[in-house]
């Protein structure tokens, strides 16, 4: 198998990812809004602090092992070096299944002083208890997960994920009809990563072989340890506003807000997370193969299309924010409207810093990267600190807002000591552009509309209007379709040809745009 890195093979695994991403959101959000009509708000709020907890010691086990094994794998196959990625994995694993046993104990154990924290009563201690096996599974989980990141088979993993979250939706509704409530999501958290760790293992067989080669622990620790920090702060400072709203707020504010943080986190999960889970891996490659100067253009490159699709979604989330809340809580969580609508504006500015701290992650500059993670969370926590008692819930949004721009801003300055981070500012500007009109568009559809109907046809109006005024700036260029069209081509799908000639004329006008240079000719 060909690990090199080259755009079609990166776009593809991104595409990959955000179609599983966004199937597996979608039922994810389903389940979230039944979750949220069968719990109340204080409950709602104590399940908030139970993730907090699990997702701390999840990146504690995990020792940034999981970035290590996406980062060496990906860099030493595309070197040729099969047997020492195999040591690698070996190794990794077994510190990680060691790690996840350890937190997974010291989690039950500290269940009592963990429902205290976040809820003021011990009466939640059976929710965090039961939640500790979530960690016994997820630490080698995350790890497995990012040796199948390293070895590129980003399809297969997602097809994992969507089989694992159909099983848990499953699972959970029959869970919530039989009265388990907050239990019934911590049972079906633990089958989907269940389905996971298993079809993964058998994913990684036919890649590496784990009796084969060695690999010392000592630089793999070195490079991820630093990972794990940056990780550690990223996640406190992501949910420094949620503390901040348990310090000074009641369960049911914390409740109300965290709707609004699963709303916003949608987008993560499909846009975010897929772009990293690609990158990295790619970057990896391309400097284990050209080095400094391979990483500045895979990082334009990646900005132009972070760009294109992350700036609709962005503001398209703000503009739909209230028919957002209503299906994801209800209209009695009317409250968590204008935080989502901070979130959702400043969501632009946190996708454009993924590019960076990618790249600084490949190259092996964990420590910048801890360095930009650190400064945000002092930034972003004391504005929220600040906020907070003056603007309730609203400051806790504009508190996530600030630490996005510090990332942004101090991480590009950060990342200029390193190599040669240029932002592709024509894509950004026109994306801008036509995101803007866009959502103006959709907030005054919308808001003459029913809240069944607001949704639906927001979305509808919001898609047209920016693929319109895409084509109107001429934002899209044949390079572009000729990398999508890389991505999507296979001698299996019969249909792609079809496709990428609509695709064309939407975007440009013209039918054979992704056809030039690639030694086609247009019918």
């Amino acid at each position: 198998m060909n690990y090199k890195a080259d755009a079609s093979r990166t776009v593809k695994g991104t595409l990959g990812f955000v179609i599983q991403s966004s199937a597996t959101s979608l039922l994810g959000l389903v389940l979230f809004a039944v979750f949220a009509r069968f719990v109340s708000k204080g409950e709602m709020g104590a399940y908030a602090g139970l993730t907090f907890t699990v997702t701390i010691m999840q990146l504690s086990g995990v020792l940034g092992l999981n970035t290590a094994a996406a980062r060496f794998t990906a860099k030493l196959l595309a070197e040729g070096e099969r047997a020492e990625a195999s040591g690698v994995a070996r190794i990794i694993l077994t510190v990680a299944a060691l790690s996840g046993c350890f937190f997974s104990l010291l989690h039950y154990f500290s269940a009592p002083y963990f429902s205290y924290l976040m809820s003021q009563s011990y009466e939640y201690t059976g929710f965090f208890q039961a939640a500790s096996v979530i960690i016994l599974i997820y630490v080698p989980l995350l790890v497995i997960e990012g040796l199948v990141q390293g070895v590129q088979e980003y399809w297969r993993l997602a097809m994992l994920r969507v089989i694992g979250q159909i099983f848990r939706i499953l699972v959970c509704l029959w869970l919530f009809t039989s009265g388990w409530g907050v239990y019934g999501m911590i049972v079906g958290w633990s089958l989907l990563g269940i389905i996971m760790l298993l079809g993964s293992i058998l994913v990684l067989r036919y890649h590496l072989d784990f009796k084969a080669g060695k690999y010392g622990l000592k630089p793999i620790l070195k490079y991820s340890v630093p990972v794990m920090g940056a990780g550690l702060a990223t996640y406190l400072s992501n949910s420094i506003d949620l503390f901040i709203v348990m310090s000074y707020g009641l369960p049911e504010e914390l409740g109300a807000y965290n709707v609004a943080l699963a709303a916003s986190g949608a987008l993560s999960t499909i846009l975010v997370a897929s772009a990293t889970a690609t990158l990295l891996p790619a970057t990896s490659a391309v400097y284990g193969v050209a080095n400094v100067d391979g990483v500045g253009k895979v990082f334009f490159k990646a900005s132009r299309y972070l760009a294109l699709l992350f700036t609709p979604a962005s503001f398209g989330l703000a503009s739909l924010a209230w028919p957002v809340i209503l299906i994801m809580g209800g209209a009695s969580y009317r409250e968590s409207t204008a935080p989502l609508t901070i979130i959702g504006i400043t969501f632009l500015i946190y996708s454009l810093s993924t590019p960076i701290t990618t790249s600084l992650t490949a190259i092996g500059e964990t420590r910048k990267f801890l360095m930009i993670t650190l400064a945000s969370v002092v930034v972003g926590s004391t504005v929220a600190a600040l906020s907070y008692p003056v603007c309730g819930i609203i400051g806790a949004a504009l508190g996530r807002a600030c630490l996005s721009i510090c990332t942004l801003t101090f991480g590009f300055h950060q990342a200029r000591k390193v190599f040669s981070p240029r932002f592709d500012l024509e894509a950004l500007a026109k994306s801008l552009l036509a995101s803007i009109i866009m959502a103006f568009t959709v907030y005054v559809v919308t808001s003459n509309l029913s809240s069944i109907l607001s949704m639906p046809i927001g979305v509808m109006v919001g898609v047209t209007i920016y693929v319109m005024m895409l084509r109107f700036t001429r934002a899209v260029k044949d390079e572009d379709l000729r990398v999508l069209s890389g991505a999507i081509s296979s001698k299996a799908w019969r249909f792609s040809e079809p496709i990428m000639d609509l695709t064309s004329i939407i975007l440009t006008g013209r039918r054979d745009s992704w056809r030039i240079q690639t030694g086609k000719e247009s019918s």
